[in-house]
């Protein structure tokens, strides 16, 4: 490109300018200002030359300055690829240095918090473990219509075995007492309920069994007299 700019630059006012680019073409390329004073002084060469197509000399002439200005643009073009290049270059390890760094510190913060998301999972499973006891007691605490005395008061007995440790339960054991004070109280009032409908149906139970039989020995005493009358009338006839 220096050879291309240096007829450019001969008699320009724009000499140093001319030459500078010559050195380095990536001047241009990041300083629009610069680039429009390079541009103006390549025109004003470019102005001076008079086509003349009647010669060989001047198509030769028309050709040269087409070509010097050519040479130019592949010049400066070829510094902006070698600028992408080198820029991608720069990218690309800037984008290593922030996989590594990105890699090591979150392993470095994984580190550090390891203490805390161990406590926080336990605390998740104790947290998890308070609400499960506490939705048992509650659908324990509901008595059905398949339900006996004796199924309630398994699950009476197990309700109150359950020991609510307040450094199990915390923030959790208020709600887990009064929980537990509700499922106890239905459960033993259903238990006492149940008891009395059952010994209530024992009880009908028995006195339908005793009517029973009651009526099935006066039936039979009644046949047995009857038989025995039958049979004295026959004596006598």
């Amino acid at each position: 490109m220096a050879q291309a700019l240096r007829s450019i630059e001969e008699d320009t006012p724009q000499t140093a300018l001319v030459a500078q680019v010559s050195a380095n073409p990536g001047l241009v390329l990041l300083d629009q200002e610069r680039f429009n004073q390079f541009y103006e002084a390549i025109k004003q060469e470019t102005d001076k030359l008079v086509p003349d197509l009647t010669t060989e000399k001047g198509r030769k002439e028309i050709a040269s300055m087409a070509f010097k200005v050519a040479k130019t643009k592949t010049a400066i073009d070829a510094a902006g690829k070698l600028l992408n290049e080198e820029a991608r270059a720069q990218i690309n390890k800037v984008d290593a240095a922030r996989r590594d760094i990105r890699e090591k510190l979150d392993a470095l913060k994984d580190e550090v918090r390891k203490p805390l998301t161990d406590w926080e999972a336990r605390e998740e499973e104790r947290v998890a473990a308070c609400d499960a006891l506490i939705a048992l007691m509650k659908r324990d605490a509901v008595v059905t219509l398949e339900d006996t005395s004796a199924s309630v008061a398994a699950r009476l007995a197990e309700i109150k075995a359950f020991a609510l440790d307040e450094g199990q339960f915390q923030s959790l054991l208020a709600t887990a007492q009064q929980q537990q004070a509700d499922a106890i109280e239905n459960l033993s009032a259903a238990h006492a309920r149940l008891l009395k409908e059952e010994a209530d149906r024992a009880e009908l139970d028995r006195l339908r069994a005793e009517a029973a039989e009651r009526a099935e020995r006066e039936r039979a005493e009644a046949e047995a007299k009857a038989a025995a009358e039958a049979g004295e009338c026959r004596s006598r006839s």
